[in-house]
């Protein structure tokens, strides 16, 4: 079985090392279990591991408030120099989209993995519930 560690998430990001072992235990549970393997590349491939630790990364990141995981939200529009260091990001379509994902780094990069795997989306695609239907 190719589950993951928080050690594996720690290596990819070391500012996750301050989740709580609770949070760790739950988010671990839930990714080594809820992943579809055939989303990717099956339970021992590289892209499911990859995307174990995407996944746990950006959970974990959005539990530790302030976390350098977070990352921006948009392009840089604006920066200044000197002692009062300044930057402006764009607000894009996928900050305000509602949509938890995008608001870390590793959320974003889950995303990407999902984007590049044909199965990844079709199965996405094939599990989303169906619009009801209304009659007049």
């Amino acid at each position: 079985m190719s589950a993951i560690t928080w050690a594996n998430v720690v290596d990819f990001d070391s500012s996750l090392s301050t989740v709580n072992s609770n949070a760790q235990t739950a988010i671990l549970a839930h990714v080594n279990a809820a992943l579809n393997l055939d989303a990717f590349d099956g339970e021992d491939g590289y892209r499911t591991r990859l995307a174990r630790i995407f996944l746990a990364a950006h959970l974990g990141a959005s539990a530790v408030p302030g976390s350098s995981s977070a990352g921006a939200a948009g392009p840089i529009v604006s920066e200044s120099g000197g002692d009062g260091l300044s930057v402006t990001y764009a607000v894009t379509a996928a900050a305000t989209s509602g949509s938890s994902m995008s608001e870390t780094k590793w959320g974003r990069k889950y995303l990407e993995m999902v984007r590049t795997s044909p199965t990844a989306r079709t199965i996405v695609v094939l599990q989303w519930p169906a619009r009801p239907r209304f009659r007049s």
